[in-house]
């Protein structure tokens, strides 16, 4: 096993304040649901590298029009 084993199921601990991070989380997503265009995916992950843990939002989709 090697070190990024090791992290894979360990628990992931935030310290930040929940009201603003939920905000935050809420802003992103609703963003990339409103502009996305249909057929558009949006995932949400959760990454960890070592021992810092990544929140990545993902949308395939072309994004918002320049003339927006």
């Amino acid at each position: 096993m090697d070190d990024t084993d090791a992290y894979e199921d360990a628990p992931i601990t935030v310290l930040a304040n929940p009201r603003l991070m939920q905000e935050a989380i809420s802003n992103v997503l609703d963003n990339a649901i409103e502009y996305a265009s249909a057929g558009c995916e949006v995932t949400v992950q959760i990454r960890r590298m070592e021992d810092v843990a990544y929140l990545v939002i993902l949308v395939n989709c072309p994004g918002i029009p320049a003339d927006f």
